[in-house]
């Protein structure tokens, strides 16, 4: 009798830990938010409409400037390219399509903090009038080994569950559900991997991950445990970058840098 009785307290134990530790890591916040003072450059309020498109209109000039460079520069190291509707265009050379596309292709770099503007304005952008948004404490992306994670802080007791559109209202209930310990507090909700660009959206691979707090969760088990198609997260994970003249056709993700390619409209 004496041995079940502590056998039953340490099987208690085990799961409290268990659980404790499983809070733990769900509710960790990422450093970057912990130490605002340190990266508060970073950090853009997506609730103020006049910050977030002055981060916007700053990006896009940013940018422009970038692609006049871009094509300047060619221009110079090869005399014989010439300006043609704002391409450059090999009059010496044999017509070849596909040698003419690529001399239309813009490269142009863009550090993780500028990538990171560039995500936040088109967040906004793609949810105007998105509750959820006005929640968020603060936005972070960051690009490391050729991978991209964007995450915000938000606090699920804060949003404005009677003012919701219904599909916005089903997923903060079924967030709830799942997870009740994440109300009350700051919580941080990221997404992690290696996206590509497809018909001018960003979209994220089958090994991407969720980020809850500390925990990673793939597209798979965070739809069994919401109970949601994986098709739906999928659909809601996709993000249609705004870079003005600028169409994208492929984004490379190196050290803290991410390579865009494209042609000007």
């Amino acid at each position: 009798m004496k041995k079940s009785l502590i056998a039953f307290l340490l099987l208690i134990l085990g799961s409290a830990s268990v659980a404790y530790y499983f809070w733990s890591q769900a509710t960790k916040l990422p450093d970057w938010y912990v130490s605002k003072g340190v990266s508060s450059d970073k950090l853009i309020n997506l609730s103020n409409e006049v910050e977030v498109q002055g981060v916007k209109t700053k990006l896009q000039e940013k940018i422009d400037t970038k692609i006049e460079d871009s094509i300047n520069a060619r221009q110079e190291l090869s005399p014989k390219l010439a300006r043609v509707d704002g391409y450059e265009v090999n009059t010496d050379a044999p017509k070849n399509t596909q040698a003419q596309e690529n001399s239309r292709t813009i490269q142009i770099d863009l550090s993780e903090k500028d990538f990171n503007e560039l995500v936040v304005s088109s967040v906004a952008e793609n949810t105007p009038n998105s509750k959820v948004l006005g929640t968020t404490k603060a936005f972070n992306t960051t690009i490391k080994d050729g991978n991209l994670e964007s995450g915000a802080v938000i606090n699920v007791s804060e949003i404005p569950k009677d003012r919701l559109e219904q599909r916005e209202k089903a997923f903060v209930e079924k967030i709830t559900k799942t997870f009740p310990f994440l109300e009350n507090q700051d919580v941080y909700i990221g997404i992690e991997g290696k996206p590509k660009v497809e018909n001018g959206q960003l979209k994220f691979e089958e090994d991407t991950r969720i980020k809850l707090g500390n925990l990673s969760l793939t597209i798979s088990e965070l739809s069994q445990k919401l109970g949601i198609p994986e098709d739906k997260i999928k659909e809601r994970l996709k993000l249609e970058l705004e870079l003005g003249k600028l169409k994208i056709s492929d984004i490379e993700f190196n050290d803290n840098n991410a390579l865009i390619k494209g042609s000007v409209n």
